[in-house]
């Protein structure tokens, strides 16, 4: 616990500053304009690249000790990096991989020709238009 709460002080304090940094200066970029696509594709593959670190230790590591928590349950460091192996997939992949489609969404023109080609039923078309 004290731990945790010793982390949460070191990023209040480090974003309480940063934000006085911002503060200070004329030209802040506002808040209204989206990153770019690069942008945001290189942060959701630097928290891929975390997620497969934490994936290959898991399936790399070969411990065969135990670990006796304060309460007295022994652990095999096995299942400890197996469950890391897990979190990364389960929740780091679901967040990556939500990231991407969120990246990757149809745009507006694809999605109105979608539309007008579900609305005419019974008949059939061929949709050649050029989308930018």
């Amino acid at each position: 616990f004290s731990n945790f709460l010793g982390w949460l002080l070191t990023t209040f304090v480090f974003l309480q500053l940063f934000a006085l940094y911002l503060k200070g200066r004329p030209n802040v970029q506002s808040t209204n304009e989206q990153p770019s696509r690069i942008q945001s594709l290189q942060a959701i593959l630097f928290y891929g690249l975390i997620a497969v670190g934490n994936l290959l230790n898991s399936l790399t590591r070969n411990m065969s000790g135990t670990f006796t928590d304060p309460a007295g349950v022994v652990w095999r460091l096995q299942d400890i990096y197996a469950v890391t192996g897990l979190i990364a997939i389960f929740t780091m992949g679901a967040f990556i991989i939500l990231g991407l489609v969120k990246l990757i969404e149809i745009s507006p023109a694809v999605q109105n020709m979608a539309a007008e080609t579900t609305s005419r039923s019974g008949a059939s078309y061929n949709l050649t238009r050029q989308i930018d």
